[in-house]
């Protein structure tokens, strides 16, 4: 890491996580493998679903509903998070998108409320 090699220390967000209910941990970690799988230009685009499937497949060795559950959640986040990832900046001219920092406990349990009450998931 460059951080490391400039004899720098990261910033304490490096080595924290939210806290992630354990059952929910299989879909973070799946998720934070297959996005370095996504296309990237001049917006990211979305993890390819052939790589979901193979990875509920030959990864995690699932099938039949538990297969069609993970791959429905990963895309269901992996819409999300490009969505929010490619969303226009701020007409006032701030560079900031609608985001939340990896230290700000409570912006992250908001997010995942919102994407908890999210209309794709109740259709999905």
């Amino acid at each position: 890491m460059r951080v490391f090699e400039a004899g720098r220390d990261p910033p304490p967000q490096f080595f924290e996580r939210p806290e992630i209910a354990e059952h929910l941990f299989i879909y973070w970690e799946a998720f934070s493998d297959l996005t370095t799988e996504r296309q990237i230009g001049m917006g990211i685009g979305p993890i390819p679903r052939s790589k979901t499937r193979e990875y509920a497949r030959d990864v995690l060795d699932l099938t039949g509903e538990a297969y069609d559950q993970f791959c429905a959640v990963i895309s269901r986040v992996d819409s999300d998070y490009v969505a929010m990832q490619n969303e226009p900046r701020n007409p006032a001219g701030d560079k900031q998108r609608s985001s939340v920092a990896i230290d700000d406990e409570a912006g992250v349990k908001s997010l995942f409320e919102r994407l908890e009450r999210s209309p794709r998931k109740q259709n999905a």
